[in-house]
């Protein structure tokens, strides 16, 4: 935490970003020396030595191309960066944050998510850009699966609605819309509106949603 109360948290995403990225260089120019000498004997052997050394690092690349920092978090609000944009909420609009249990073939499944709760999402629909809107609708498509197989939706709620979302008398329309009728839907499922990744914190989850939670009541006593 700062002077000014913010803390910031990385994502555990962007870790080994540096290795990955040196060790798939070093392999590309060692691929490249082979090339030169072994090419017509061993073509097919050596084009899939390459394509590895290649995924090598561009996993390496788009680690680094995460945001350095996943989360800011003041005494006012909780925010959410993203490659893809952001969201930022006050925290008296957060309901609740807790963890992600569901009963699937009769076990329990704890999801590597952290939950989160709104009492009004309206927030989230002013903040979220259209952007990072369609972005998590893709990304959050295996909780959708989960739940369906969990008999917690069906399968027709599943699906992307892409008719307008009415809230407070506003209309909303794109992305955003959808994004927040996924939200609906899976807030019905698991009980949260907001799903946060855990490569995206850079702790246990138990530790971040701890963090959180002493950090919303922190927030109440200063309201």
């Amino acid at each position: 935490m700062t002077e000014d109360k913010t803390i910031y948290i990385h994502p555990l995403a962007r870790r080994n970003r540096l290795f990955l990225m040196t060790v798939g260089s070093l392999l590309l120019g060692f691929c490249l020396l082979l090339d030169l000498l072994f090419w017509q004997a061993y073509k097919l052997q050596l084009i899939i030595v390459n394509m590895a050394a290649l995924i090598v690092f561009l996993v390496g690349y788009l680690k680094h191309l995460q945001p350095k920092i996943s989360y800011t978090i003041t005494p006012e609000w909780l925010s959410y960066h993203h490659s893809w944009g952001q969201w930022r909420l006050p925290w008296h609009s957060i309901r609740r944050v807790g963890e992600i249990n569901v009963q699937l073939h009769m076990q329990a499944l704890h999801l590597p998510f952290v939950g989160i709760a709104l009492s009004d999402v309206s927030h989230l629909a002013n903040s979220i850009s259209p952007r990072l809107a369609n972005k998590l609708i893709h990304e959050q498509k295996n909780l959708l699966i989960t739940a369906v197989k969990a008999e917690l939706i069906t399968q027709q709620q599943a699906i992307i609605c892409f008719e307008p979302f009415k809230i407070n008398g506003q209309r909303i329309t794109g992305p955003i819309a959808a994004f927040l009728h996924q939200c609906t839907v899976l807030q019905s499922a698991y009980g949260f509106h907001l799903y946060l990744p855990q490569d995206s914190f850079d702790r246990e989850l138990p530790s971040f949603i701890a963090l959180l939670q002493q950090c919303q009541r922190y927030s109440s006593t200063k309201a």
